[in-house]
């Protein structure tokens, strides 16, 4: 009876590990649609910069200044949106770090060591990520094999690595909402500008 729950408990955590992998990559389309939106304006940067300067200066004080307020809440909200995309695709943290880690003891002396995670077995420095020719591990296929002997039960290192897969997919959650929120503000305000351009005949 026992094994048969230590199999439904790998069979689950097994399970929930693909969802999570799936929805990060999901998650990074969005992030990488995000971006792409953001560069649109770069094909007209000239044409969009010549109508907010014509705005700003506008002989009417309160479409200046309706312009200026609009202008810069369309920056600030494009930069708050492009850095919560790059930061939703860009991750440079060690997530194995963000996990508490099980004490040994008596009855369960082995931990889990994260050995889903094979990349940890090669170490880059930055020269490393320019040129990595002499790039090696000491680890074989039998080394490996043995580590898998001496870890701990397989449904622990699978919780492992739900762990540090959850703390990656929750900042990229976070992340995306708030690029998308940014985005959404940046639109509006870009919209806001181009009515009010219209309205005062400003912009053709």
């Amino acid at each position: 009876m026992a094994d048969n729950d230590q199999i439904r408990t790998a069979e689950f955590l097994t399970t929930s590990v693909l969802d999570m992998q799936a929805t990060i990559r999901a998650i990074d389309f969005k992030g990488y649609v995000i971006l792409l939106l953001l560069s649109l304006p770069f094909s007209k940067i000239e044409v969009i910069q010549g109508g907010v300067a014509a705005m700003c200066n506008a002989h009417s004080s309160i479409v200046s200044m309706l312009a200026y307020i609009l202008a810069v809440i369309a920056l600030l909200a494009w930069i708050a949106a492009f850095a919560f995309a790059l930061r939703c695709l860009i991750v440079v943290v060690d997530p194995s770090k963000r996990v508490a880690k099980d004490e040994a003891t008596e009855d369960n002396p082995k931990t889990a060591q994260g050995l889903f995670f094979a990349a940890r077995r090669f170490k880059y420095s930055w020269r490393n990520a320019l040129y990595d020719a002499n790039v090696r591990t000491d680890a074989s296929p039998r080394s490996v094999l043995k580590e898998f002997a001496d870890s701990a039960p397989l449904e622990q290192e699978l919780a492992f690595e739900q762990l540090k897969l959850g703390f990656i997919l929750a900042r990229k959650i976070a992340c995306t909402r708030y690029a998308t929120i940014a985005t959404g503000c940046w639109s509006s305000a870009g919209v806001a500008l181009w009515v009010v351009a219209v309205i005062h005949r400003i912009v053709p």
